[in-house]
């Protein structure tokens, strides 16, 4: 039996940028309730239905941890993005000056050249989002790991605090590196899908 996740309206996206982190939320907060005396069932999930409740509640907390995670854009805007494109870049000019004609002053090039790839190419598109699935993913990762160093640091648990900064840091490069990646390859398949 193949379980293909796509069928149940999962795609790598959904995967990757909401699933995954959210059971590490779920998971980390298990530890820090039977750590506390809180819980004290240790074997939870075990059940099929157990499993579903995890699941469904993974994919709600990595869609709730989204909003808050987004102020790292700003940083990756203004650090790695500004970095890779200090000499220029011409795909993005292309993108811009493509998307011109279609776009308001308030719309996203990027969004639009997405759409676009996708209507032309389904497979490109699947590249795409997982791509911005990873990214996302350790975006979210990366912001958790940030708050969980001042929480230590709070605690003043200087080593745990010293290893989620670390954590932070690379977590951050890993999603800034992504990012850009599925930037670029959106405007490459762009400029392939519109040449006469």
């Amino acid at each position: 039996m193949s379980v293909e996740p796509s069928k149940w309206f999962l795609g790598s996206l959904e995967v990757f940028a909401a699933l995954i982190p959210g059971g590490i939320i779920l998971y980390a907060v298990r530890l820090l309730a039977t750590a506390a005396g809180v819980n004290t069932d240790t074997s939870w999930p075990q059940q099929t239905i157990e499993w579903v409740i995890f699941l469904v509640g993974s994919l709600v907390v990595g869609y709730l941890a989204h909003p808050p995670a987004h102020i790292l854009n700003r940083l990756y805007d203004r650090t790695y993005r500004q970095w890779r494109r200090q000499g220029g870049d011409p795909l993005l000019d292309y993108a811009q000056q493509a998307a011109a004609p279609y776009l308001g002053p308030k719309d996203s090039v990027y969004a639009w050249a997405k759409s676009e790839v996708a209507a032309a190419s389904k497979e490109q598109a699947a590249r795409i989002d997982l791509m911005e699935g990873i990214s996302k993913m350790f975006r979210t990762l990366a912001f958790l790991a940030i708050i969980a160093a001042l929480l230590a640091l709070a605690a003043q648990s200087w080593l745990r605090s010293a290893a989620l900064a670390v954590l932070a840091i690379l977590g951050f490069f890993v999603f800034s590196e992504r990012r850009f990646a599925a930037t670029k390859e959106v405007y490459q398949s762009l400029r392939r899908i519109r040449k006469p």
